[in-house]
């Protein structure tokens, strides 16, 4: 919870984030003219990077920079190591590039604002679907699809545990990472899980657990990472998670660490490194009732 002098503090480096929306779209539109003539490379990891990475990158850095040239831009395509302490951009210019590729809609432009490790702002845009979701400094999630006004969204609640509509990607984890965290969940925490989960692959999950008036909209998404990942660098990394967690929180929603209970937060001072394996939840009450105190959570 941000203090009133925090609060203060923030809203001079970022008044409105309304012209962050709209940068978040326009680098979409940009991205989305490129899909038809983008050519691959590899970096060290063997992960993907296409012209449309680098070009997003470089529209949304510059004017980071440009708008708040006091606060430190961290991008998946150009790393800066900061700490978690004050105020940071958390960027990932295409999360999705596999998909991308593919020709998939799962892909998204994600940018956030972190204050002392916390995401407090967040705006994912989905040009494939031409929506925008976002989440300012007011505590409320949105969502806007084309031309239309902006909606606040709310993530369900009083969700009975027992029926949970639970989310997971199959283009990016096998099966078998699923049933393995879920049923260790199960035994550990009474839950209970489907043995066959959702399959979203056209859209961001975790956005289909923030907007709960979706007709796809679910209780929980369970991220495990690839089949070679271990669990706990399976969760990706901050600048894949921080907006989508700022909106999931103002929806309602909250995130629990899937690998390790009981050793603490999971949320790596060196924001370059991979976080555990997760599950995003609808009902954070829920979530709170349901795992101990000190469980770990993440925001």
């Amino acid at each position: 919870m941000l203090t009133a002098q925090q609060l203060d503090f923030i809203q001079d480096q970022v008044p409105d984030i309304l012209p962050f929306v709209d940068l978040a779209v326009t680098v979409g539109d940009h991205i989305m003219g490129l899909k038809s003539n983008c050519s691959v490379d590899y970096k060290d990891d063997n992960s993907p990077v296409t012209t449309a990475d680098k070009e997003a990158n470089e529209i949304i850095t510059t004017h980071l920079h440009q708008i708040t040239p006091s606060i430190t831009v961290v991008s998946e395509e150009n790393e800066v190591d900061v700490s978690n302490e004050g105020l940071c951009w958390s960027v990932d210019p295409l999360d999705g590039t596999s998909q991308f590729i593919e020709g998939h809609k799962g892909f998204s432009v994600n940018i956030g604002l972190v204050f002392d490790g916390t995401p407090i702002m967040g705006i994912v845009a989905c040009p494939a679907h031409g929506s925008v979701y976002y989440a300012g400094l007011d505590g409320k999630a949105y969502k806007q699809t084309g031309d239309d006004p902006a909606i606040q969204i709310h993530s369900r609640k009083n969700v009975d545990p027992s029926k949970l509509r639970v989310g997971f990607n199959t283009f990016c984890s096998p099966i078998e990472k699923y049933q393995r965290v879920t049923e260790t969940l199960a035994e550990r925490f009474n839950l209970h899980f489907p043995e066959q989960p959702i399959d979203i692959n056209n859209i961001i999950p975790q956005l289909l657990v923030a907007d709960g008036a979706d007709e796809n909209a679910l209780d929980a998404y369970v991220k495990t990472g690839s089949k070679q990942r271990p669990l706990n660098r399976a969760g990706g990394f901050n600048w894949d998670n921080d907006a989508i967690r700022a909106i999931v929180r103002a929806a309602g929603g909250g995130v629990t660490d899937a690998y390790n209970w009981h050793n603490g937060l999971n949320n790596p001072a060196d924001r370059t490194k991979r976080q555990h394996a997760y599950i995003t939840w609808a009902d954070r009450q829920m979530r709170d009732r349901t795992f101990p105190e000190g469980a770990p959570t993440l925001h």
